[in-house]
């Protein structure tokens, strides 16, 4: 699949491809030859955005009607969809809280990081006037 975003850590390359349809994971142990572990598959028609990765728990920004996408790292060999939050095409994490846009700003509380609470919307046209 051709690559959409991509974003690496210590451990691993996080992957994903252009349309949507699957997340790739990479153990990145040897930087010189990246082996691929795992991956997922969504179906087609998923616009993606940012990657963002908060200890165990992928946060896969997605403007696809189901939503953005919580992944499970538990067991990188097996990785599974383990929550749904509202659509994003970009993503932050800042200390406790993801930040997100797409069409309007999002602001969500990670205190529990499978349920993303929503805590404020700002739609895109009141952003003009500020």
């Amino acid at each position: 699949p051709e690559i959409y975003y991509a974003l690496a850590d210590d451990d691993y390359m996080y992957l994903t491809s252009e349309g949507g349809t699957m997340f790739l994971l990479f153990d990145r142990s040897d930087p010189s030859d990246p082996q691929e572990i795992s991956r997922i598959s969504f179906g087609g028609g998923r616009e993606t955005g940012k990657v963002i990765v908060n200890d165990d728990i992928v946060y896969y920004a997605s403007t696809n009607g189901d939503g953005s996408l919580i992944i499970s790292l538990d067991d990188p060999h097996n990785l599974e969809i383990i929550g749904r939050f509202e659509t994003a095409v970009d993503l932050e994490l800042k200390e406790n809280q993801l930040y997100g846009f797409a069409g309007s700003f999002k602001v969500w509380n990670l205190d529990d990081p499978i349920n993303p609470e929503l805590l404020q919307w700002i739609n895109g046209p009141a952003l003009a006037g500020r």
